[in-house]
């Protein structure tokens, strides 16, 4: 890593647990997976981010109740790529945001949609 880079502070959504509860329906069989997430600041090298898009699966768990407390309801999150060595694979890492709040902190400018 260069001494120049500047880490950016995000906060990712992971996922700590699923609890498997079996539920008998009518018909005799109902299966429930159950998530469960928590909140972690993370440090990210911005010059790594690979790809990064808004990612609507966590949209859908906060309207479930599967999201911890406090997230304002209209919250948005992004996933991102980060690229790997030639050692390490790329991985991702979902943080809360919408693209316009990782854009302005990863290069310090707004993100006008389509530029």
């Amino acid at each position: 890593m260069n001494n120049m880079t500047k880490l950016i502070t995000l906060t990712e959504i992971y996922e700590i647990d699923s609890v498997t509860a079996i539920t008998k329906s009518e018909d005799g069989r109902f299966t429930r997976r159950t998530r469960q997430f928590s909140l972690r600041e993370v440090l990210v090298n911005p010059e790594y981010i690979v790809t990064a898009k808004e990612d609507e699966r966590f949209e859908l768990y906060l309207t479930e109740g599967l999201l911890p407390e406090g997230l304002n309801k209209d919250q948005r999150f992004v996933k991102l790529q980060l690229a790997g060595s030639n050692t390490i694979s790329a991985c991702f890492l979902v943080v809360v945001g919408d693209l316009s709040h990782i854009h302005e902190k990863t290069f310090g400018g707004r993100f006008v949609p389509g530029t």
